[in-house]
C-alpha cells in the first residue's frame, strides 16, 4: 500500500491558516497589553489625584485658621481668609500641613484686660521644631493680644490661644498659593510628566507640583447672606464685595485632569468637558461649568476632579466686621 503525503497546496493552506491564527493571537496580545498598560496609567494617575486632592482639601478647610478679627497684613491691608487674582488662589492661615514648624498650639490664661498671659503647660502641643514665635488670639474677642509669658498673678483669668509663627517674617500668618504653571519652582525644567498632553500644565502649591496633567481649574465659593448660602465663582464673590469672604461656608475646586496617557485608538469625542453644578441652596443652582479640552487632546481621557470642603475657621469671629 502506497502512503500518500500532503500536497503542496495542502501545506500552503495549513501555513496560511497558521499565519492567520498567529497574527490574530499576536494582535489580541498587543491589544490586551496596551489596554492593561493604559489601565495601569489611569489607576496610577487616579491614586496621585486622590492624594493631591486631600492636600488641597486640608488647605481649603483651614483657610482663616489662626487669623484674628480686624487683622491686617504688614502693609496695612485688610487680611481676608482667601484671595483670587487672575487664576491664582491665595489661602491665609497659621497652619500649613507641609510645614511642620506651624503645627501645634497652646492655651494661655490671661488677665481680664487681656495683656498679661501665662501658658497652660498641660495644653502645650508645640515641639522643638515648631516656629518659636507665638501669635496669641483672645478667645473672647478673637483679637490679637499682647502677652508677657508667665507674668500672670491674678486668679481672674480668661483664655487665649497661641499659634506658632515665623517671627523673622513680616506676617504672623502663612500664605499658601495655588496656581497653574509648567514650572512650579521656575528652575527652567517643566514639572509636567512625559505622559501628559504637551498643552497641559501642573497645579502648583507654591513651588511644589501637586496635580499633574491639568487642562484648567476653577474655584467656587458659598457664603452666608442673611441665612441663605449664595454660590458663585470665587472671583465673582470677591467682585461683589470682598467682605463676603468673612462669611464663607464652602469652597469647591474643580480641576480638569488627564487620566492615563496618549491612546491612538481612543477618541474623547468633544472639544470641551461639561459638569453640572448642583449647588442646592434655596433653589439658587448654578448652571454648568465647561472646560475646553487642551489642543490635540482628543486622544486622551479627561475627568473633572472635584474638591469640596467646608471652611471650618471662618464665620463667627468676623461677625463684628460685617
Amino acid at each position: 500500500m502506497i502512503k500518500k503525503g500532503f500536497s503542496l497546496i495542502e501545506l500552503l493552506v495549513v501555513l496560511v491558516i497558521a499565519g492567520v491564527l498567529v497574527t490574530a493571537l499576536y494582535t489580541t496580545y498587543i491589544n490586551l497589553y496596551s489596554g492593561t498598560k493604559q489601565l495601569s496609567k489611569i489607576s496610577e494617575s487616579n491614586i496621585e489625584n486622590i492624594i493631591s486632592s486631600e492636600i488641597v482639601r486640608v488647605d481649603l478647610s483651614n483657610a482663616g485658621f489662626g487669623l484674628a478679627r480686624d487683622e491686617e497684613t504688614a502693609a496695612g491691608d485688610t487680611l481676608y481668609p482667601v484671595d483670587w487674582d487672575n487664576g491664582t488662589l491665595d489661602i491665609f492661615t497659621t497652619y500649613d500641613r507641609l510645614e511642620p514648624r506651624t503645627h501645634g498650639w497652646v492655651l494661655l490664661k490671661c488677665e481680664e484686660e487681656g495683656t498679661d498671659c501665662e501658658i497652660d503647660n498641660d495644653s502645650d502641643r508645640r515641639e522643638a521644631n515648631h516656629f518659636s514665635g507665638l501669635k496669641v488670639i483672645d478667645t473672647g474677642t478673637n483679637r490679637i493680644i499682647d502677652h508677657d509669658i508667665n507674668s500672670v498673678s491674678t486668679l481672674d483669668f480668661r483664655y487665649a490661644v497661641g499659634y506658632p509663627y515665623d517671627a523673622a517674617s513680616a506676617e504672623k500668618f502663612r500664605t499658601i498659593t495655588y496656581r497653574m504653571a509648567e514650572d512650579c519652582n521656575d528652575d527652567g525644567t517643566p514639572d509636567r510628566s512625559a505622559r501628559c498632553n504637551p498643552n497641559t500644565a501642573v497645579l502648583c502649591r507654591g513651588t511644589v507640583p501637586v496635580v499633574d496633567c491639568v487642562g484648567g481649574w476653577a474655584v467656587y465659593a458659598g457664603y452666608d447672606d442673611g441665612g441663605d448660602i449664595v454660590y458663585d465663582t470665587l472671583a465673582n464673590v470677591i467682585a461683589d464685595s470682598p467682605d463676603n469672604l468673612f462669611s464663607l461656608r464652602r469652597l469647591v475646586v474643580y480641576v480638569l485632569v488627564q487620566e492615563g496617557q496618549f491612546d491612538s485608538k481612543f477618541n474623547f469625542g468633544d472639544d470641551e468637558m461639561v459638569k453640572n453644578l448642583d449647588f442646592d441652596a434655596e433653589n439658587n443652582a448654578l448652571d454648568q461649568l465647561s472646560f475646553p479640552i487642551p489642543a490635540n487632546g482628543r486622544n486622551y481621557r479627561w475627568n473633572i476632579m472635584t474638591i469640596d470642603t467646608k471652611t471650618y475657621n471662618i464665620g463667627d469671629k468676623y461677625e463684628a466686621q460685617q
